[in-house]
């Protein structure tokens, strides 16, 4: 059982409540990377966006199809337009998302937003996966999560 001090002696004194300045530096570091990680998200939304208007172009008749005899059985341009929308839109998500919580990172705010952020990078092969892991390890540290609830 625990034992009082002997006269003289102090009690050991708790750790410090406050985030040390390597915390600190990684915390501010991850929030830069996510603002990366988030500019590259919009730059690959620019693929699917060539096809959209490529597609638009060929659907307007501005653009004439390939000279040779289509097949009938290919599918509609309104269809492949439809899931390059599609591929774009989780790209522009990823991005805002990952703004907000490289904001939310460096200010020390939205700890729920910002782990979030941490598993949905973790799908995005390879380098969201090692960003969202370190983030992960970052932000399951107790102190650090002290200083996201006390604001």
């Amino acid at each position: 059982m625990d034992s009082p001090p002997p006269p003289g002696v102090s009690a050991p004194t708790p750790p410090p409540q406050g985030l040390t300045p390597s915390q600190i530096g990684q915390l501010n570091t991850l929030g830069v990377l996510n603002y990366v990680f988030a500019a590259l998200a919009m730059v690959t939304t620019l693929c699917p966006a060539f096809y959209i208007v490529l597609g638009t172009l060929i659907a307007t008749g501005v653009v004439p199809e390939s000279s040779m005899d289509s097949e009938p059985d290919d599918p509609p341009v309104v269809f492949v337009m439809f899931f390059c929308g599609m591929f774009a839109v989780f790209p522009i998500g990823l991005a805002i998302l990952g703004v907000l919580a490289g904001r939310g990172l460096q200010n020390r705010r939205g700890y729920v937003l910002c782990m979030v952020n941490a598993g949905v990078q973790c799908l995005c092969i390879p380098l969201g996966t090692v960003l969202g892991i370190f983030t992960l390890v970052i932000l399951s540290n107790p102190q650090v999560k002290d200083a996201f609830d006390q604001d």
